[in-house]
């Protein structure tokens, strides 16, 4: 499966003011109450934060341009200039976009749990879905597909 790219939008109903936020994520979002994993639609509040799922894009490309859309002019601000008193988007980290190579790129076969003997697609992708969970809990975004770069090492 190809990687999709998720934007959410959130809004803390605590503040005065109309800031929202849209952040792009690798995962799919999930409603707060039942965790399902919905593409697009309201996703609940919490704390008094509500979230609603915007969809899955298939670039981040596109993923930034729907943000861009919702928000014309709105920048991409990395997170240690985020300000919330601002109107602007804070939609990734760019210093979080990586390929799977470059991420990957430095761990040994052994390290990643493949071998050449044996491996099957389904025992690549296992480990391939692992991987990009580890990615995201880390917060990086992985701009390709961690299963082909896996399978290109075999």
């Amino acid at each position: 499966m190809a990687q999709k790219f998720y934007v959410v939008e959130s809004h803390d109903t605590n503040k005065d003011d109309e800031t929202r936020t849209f952040t792009i994520q690798v995962n799919a979002p999930t409603t707060n109450m039942s965790g399902e994993e919905r593409e697009d639609g309201w996703l609940g509040t919490t704390n008094d934060i509500w979230e609603y799922a915007h969809g899955a894009f298939d670039t981040i490309e596109a993923a930034r341009a729907f943000i861009q859309i919702q928000m014309p002019g709105a920048g991409i601000l990395e997170n240690d200039e985020y300000d919330q008193s601002d109107d602007e988007i804070w939609g990734y980290d760019p210093e979080s976009l990586w390929t799977a190579g470059e991420w990957l790129g430095n761990l040994s076969d052994a390290d990643l749990g493949i071998d050449d003997e044996g491996m099957t697609e389904d025992g690549i992708k296992e480990i391939a879905d692992d991987l990009e969970k580890e990615a995201t809990d880390e917060g990086a975004i992985i701009t390709d597909s961690i299963f082909d770069y896996l399978k290109s090492r075999i």
